[in-house]
């Protein structure tokens, strides 16, 4: 794939690194860390997978950047699968693994334009693995299963690629994406206490976008460099989608089980996968204005 170069890392101004440490503080302070032994690996865990990209992807190339986005698609597609039982299905499960990762080498192709084509062709895939079946027992909820893993891990996920591949103003395309990564973290920051003060689990179909939005100001007011109007209007669908994507999986995972409703460790990598689509789309529909 032919990428912009980003050989010198591009320092962001101190004061966003200071907002970024100050939400991360934030973020662990209102995670649940009793009882010690449940809680502790899994929160470092997942605290890791928010914040270390965001403090290295400037420093870091497309290459990188795509292996990790497809390696964490990966893991995600694989606790997702596992969660619902996907895994005990090997055509679909095994066609799922497939394409979540074919995804990446596909938006490195011809600029990005062959990932418009995952849908299509992983509900193609997946059909031709329902068709084999001898049995029609549950066809419908792992077809559906499946593509849904495909495009939430895969087709999501891969963004990122097209996020390093592009060509942005004012900042380097892998500092834009950490960027966008802050701005969902100010938004599951802001669902968290507002779920917290409120004990309404809906409450993040409206806090999140708020957040995402106030931390888009917020980064430009600290950035002068970046488009107000746009990060905050990337900063809203960000936001939306991270909510409505975290509470899609949260009511997926409990239909299927039949389990009571909770938030689970991996619900924020659903989430966060439609968030990260969302704000690149964001982007391009901003700049075509």
């Amino acid at each position: 794939m032919t990428v912009p170069a980003n050989p010198v890392p591009l320092p962001m101004p101190v004061a966003v690194l200071g907002t970024a440490l100050a939400v991360a503080a934030a973020d662990t302070v209102l995670r649940a860390w009793r009882p010690a032994r449940a809680n502790v690996p899994s929160n470092l865990l997942f605290l890791g997978i928010a914040w270390v990209p965001f403090f290295v992807l400037p420093y870091v190339g497309p290459w990188t950047v795509t292996a990790l986005a497809a390696l964490l698609a990966l893991l995600a597609s694989l606790d997702f699968s596992r969660m619902v039982g996907l895994s005990l299905h090997g055509r679909f499960f095994a066609a799922t693994v497939a394409l979540t990762v074919g995804c990446f080498p596909v938006a490195a192709y011809a600029g990005g334009r062959a990932l418009a084509s995952i849908p299509v062709l992983a509900l193609v895939a997946l059909g031709t693995a329902g068709a084999s079946a001898r049995e029609p027992t549950h066809v419908l909820q792992k077809l559906g299963l499946a593509w849904l893993a495909v495009l939430a891990y895969g087709y999501s996920y891969a963004h990122a690629v097209l996020f390093v591949t592009g060509h942005w103003p004012a900042v380097a395309p892998t500092t834009l994406l950490a960027l966008v990564i802050l701005v969902a973290k100010f938004a599951n920051v802001a669902y968290m206490v507002a779920r917290r003060a409120t004990g309404r689990a809906r409450v993040q179909l409206f806090a999140a976008p708020v957040g995402g939005a106030s931390g888009g100001a917020l980064l430009t007011a600290l950035w002068p460099a970046l488009d107000p109007l746009r990060l905050v209007l990337v900063g809203l669908v960000v936001g939306l989608a991270l909510g409505a994507g975290t509470r899609a999986h949260t009511l997926i995972v409990a239909d299927v089980t039949g389990e009571p409703e909770r938030q689970r460790k991996g619900t924020m990598l659903f989430g966060f996968g439609l968030a990260l689509a969302a704000g690149y789309w964001m982007l391009v529909l901003t700049a075509a204005g």
